[in-house]
């Protein structure tokens, strides 16, 4: 059985919210977007226990974030293997979709690199023209970085990396 994946998800029920209110579901929700991969695989791939991986795929599949996309016979056994149910997911609540839960995955994946992590963030003043040459140079760094990935999704060599790419403006501080 093999299924294609829909282009957009949006998110409007409990269920699909909780499916990525942990930050080990977004850790998953990364190493689904490339190819199909068993709970062992991922098990593996993310130096977890495999009952694990299991539990936290059950709790995204009954959100629907997830889908069993191809299934095999393996020594008596039936192996699943899973991949994200659609290539990009909107948040469509009310207000801004909650960014701790990613954060907490990206940290979780940097803390456990095989490499010293490039990581830097800065804050800085900017005018309205410089964060639009900021955003602009961004999205050409995405777009690169979204090809260079295509290139390479069908093999397991190169090494993975996460690359994270981000601008936002900070609260002003509410006054004393």
């Amino acid at each position: 059985m093999t299924e294609m994946i829909d282009e957009v998800l949006r998110l409007t029920t409990p269920a699909q919210l909780k499916g990525l209110a942990h930050p080990m579901r977004e850790r998953l929700m990364m190493h689904l977007n490339d190819n199909p991969v068993t709970i062992s695989q991922l098990a593996r791939l993310m130096g977890v226990a495999k009952g694990t991986v299991a539990y936290h795929l059950n709790v995204m599949r009954n959100g629907g974030l997830v889908k069993v996309v191809k299934r095999r016979t393996v020594r008596g056994g039936t192996e699943q293997y899973y991949q994200v149910a659609a290539a990009r997911i909107e948040y469509a609540g009310p207000g801004r979709p909650p960014a701790a839960p990613m954060l907490g995955a990206v940290a979780a994946d940097l803390d456990a690199a095989n490499e010293v992590p490039v990581l830097q963030h800065h804050v800085l003043h900017l005018t309205s023209a410089q964060v639009q040459q900021v955003v602009a140079a961004l999205h050409k760094v995405n777009v690169l970085v979204h090809r260079l990935g295509q290139a390479n999704a069908d093999t397991d060599e190169p090494p993975r990396y996460g690359v994270l790419i981000s601008c936002y403006r900070l609260r002003n501080p509410d006054p004393e």
